[in-house]
């Protein structure tokens, strides 16, 4: 296909772009990242290299220690519960109780909102609860751990859940009837039949809760912001009793410039924590014939359920589900129904619908949108943009470089594709320093500029996903196009491309998702004249002074609402590409 007059061409076309952009956003980065952890800076210009004395630090530093072992207990707690609710709750809808539909839908959309809306909503629900008790989030660490293991159960619980359905759905009927043969009860088939042929999904879904609780950011800032804090006894230093090792490392970067060099020490440690993990997860999921299982599942995830008669226990399912569902939409309901009281009414009783006292219409909703020196609406156009252009630039620049790396032999693509995998697992407080300051010294802190970032730091992802899909196009088809005189270019946008319309989905979902909800990457890179929708209302809810919570509360409705109408919209799509991409950690 790319013969070899032509083919230092056809790279440049296909590959550098995307080649470019990754060694910008993910690759300088992270090495001058290894460096600098060896090194005492301030700027990335004034290093001096001091060996491994930033990596002794940090193991003395008690709250960094602290914050390793209130992580790993997060962890535990967090895949526990949240692999068995999603466990239970995939099998009771894989039964075919009326309404599994709606209940997959109302249990998998507080995914698609974002870490720092999300902390805000429950730290009003919570602190919203805390005052008839007389104290808050703030005030008891025990509080602030339960409080974030709520956020991430209610966050994960119906992500993990579409991956155990569409696995249940894949488990060959002819087992659990030559089982029923063999006198088999319900207990004996989930036991020996269900469980063993769920253990890929499992293993899935056991790595992503915990990569995802690992590297836990925007959710544990939004809600605790690491609070309270209490003085050690041992250093005299401030330890964060809630702060969890991303807030930690990202705290001590940014707190003090004399402990740079130990703050990305610790995005060092941190990083080889995540790609531990990721490494034994890779192999248990090898081992388990993951690979083979996840080619079922996707392919099950569109099935619809079969109709089946309601048998009275699936009557009382569907009415506990039902209860279930309003309890798991009450959350938004609420910052809903606040964002129409005034001040006053929010904070004297949260949970109290309006009233003629407290009822102020649109109020909130005006005064966040066009009120104030930085007016919502900018905000939104922002996010708009930075999201569908950087949607836009990662599918094309990606779709071409993972076919020209997958038709070409050559070691040095290989080498760009593995690199690509790798990057999947790198903790973005491993790179931000680095990535923040070579983007400023680039120029690249603008909406246009910070395009060429995303496309970097997320080339892993959408790499992996297209290349896997075209391994699958039989050579043939390009091969006869080459014959009838097709170029490459000609054969890609005419051929290749139609047909991995299933995957170009798949990842344009994936990537929406995380652009739009992106808080700390943004945060970093754009300059303050640019702001997208979650650094917004993180700058309102960090503000000192006077915070108008209603007119917050009608922002953060403002700002599910288009996820929402992108969720409605691609409904059809989402739970497939959801599946698809699994096996990002």
């Amino acid at each position: 296909m790319f013969r070899k007059p032509k083919r230092k061409i056809y790279f440049l076309i296909f590959v550098l772009p995307t080649l470019a952009a990754f060694l910008i956003g993910f690759v300088y980065p992270f090495f001058n990242g290894i460096y600098l952890s060896f090194c005492k800076f301030r700027t990335t210009s004034d290093a001096v290299f001091i060996g491994f004395g930033n990596y002794v630090k940090a193991f003395q530093n008690e709250g960094f220690l602290h914050s390793f072992w209130f992580t790993v207990l997060f962890v535990i707690v967090s895949v526990i519960l949240i692999n068995l609710i999603a466990f239970f709750v995939a099998y009771a809808l894989t039964l075919g109780i009326r309404g599994s539909n709606v209940f997959r839908t109302v249990f998998f959309v507080p995914n698609l909102v974002g870490g720092i809306i999300l902390g805000y909503i429950w730290q009003y629900i919570f602190n919203g609860i805390l005052q008839y008790y007389g104290t808050n989030l703030a005030l008891n660490a025990n509080f602030g751990f339960w409080g974030l293991v709520i956020l991430m159960c209610w966050q994960q619980a119906g992500y993990m859940m579409i991956i155990y359905i569409a696995g249940f759905q894949s488990v060959p009927h002819d087992l659990y009837e030559a089982a029923k043969i063999d006198g088999a009860g319900k207990k004996q088939l989930l036991t020996n039949v269900t469980l063993p042929m769920m253990m890929p999904s499992i293993t899935i879904c056991t790595f992503l809760t915990l990569t995802n609780s690992f590297k836990l950011f925007d959710q544990n800032l939004a809600l605790t912001g690491g609070a309270p804090g209490i003085v050690s006894q041992g250093s005299g230093t401030m330890v964060y009793q809630t702060e969890m090792m991303a807030l930690n490392i990202y705290n001590t970067f940014y707190a003090n410039q004399n402990s740079r060099g130990v703050g990305q020490a610790e995005g060092v440690i941190f990083f080889v924590i995540v790609v531990i993990i990721a490494l034994y997860s890779a192999l248990l999921h090898k081992k388990k014939g993951g690979s083979a299982v996840m080619a079922k599942v996707a392919a099950k995830a569109k099935d619809r359920p079969v109709k089946k008669k309601q048998t009275v226990g699936m009557k009382i399912l569907t009415i506990l589900f039902s209860i279930v569902s309003v309890f798991y939409v009450a959350p938004v309901f609420i910052v809903l129904m606040n964002s129409f009281k005034s001040n006053a009414a929010i904070s004297r009783a949260i949970f109290e619908f309006p009233n003629a006292d407290s009822f102020q219409g649109f109020q909130s909703y005006m005064t966040g949108m066009f009120h104030g020196n930085y007016p919502f609406w900018k905000s939104i156009v922002w996010s708009f943009f930075i999201t569908i252009g950087g949607v836009v630039l990662i599918l094309f620049c990606t779709s071409m470089c993972a076919w020209y790396l997958q038709r070409s032999n050559s070691r040095i693509c290989k080498i760009i594709y593995y690199f690509c995998i790798f990057s999947m697992v790198i903790p973005f407080q491993m790179v931000m320093f680095t990535l923040s300051k070579t983007a400023d010294s680039l120029k690249l802190t603008t909406p246009w500029g910070i395009l060429i970032i995303y496309l970097g730091f997320g080339a892993g992802l959408a790499v992996f996903m297209f290349s896997g899909f075209v391994k699958s196009i039989p050579v043939e088809i390009e091969e006869a196009a080459d014959v009838d005189g097709a170029g490459p270019l000609r054969t890609f946008f005419g051929i290749v491309l139609p047909i991995m319309k299933p995957t170009f989905i798949s990842v344009a979902i994936l990537e929406t998702m995380w652009i739009w909800n992106d808080y700390l990457l943004p945060y970093l890179i754009l300059d303050m004249d640019y702001k997208t929708i979650p650094i917004h209302i993180q700058y309102l809810n960090g503000s000192y002074g006077h915070t108008d919570t209603s007119a917050i509360m009608a922002l953060i409705v403002l700002s599910i609402v288009p996820i929402i109408i992108f969720y409605f919209a691609c409904q059809k799509y989402i739970i497939e590409g959801v599946v698809s991409g699994a096996v990002k950690g």
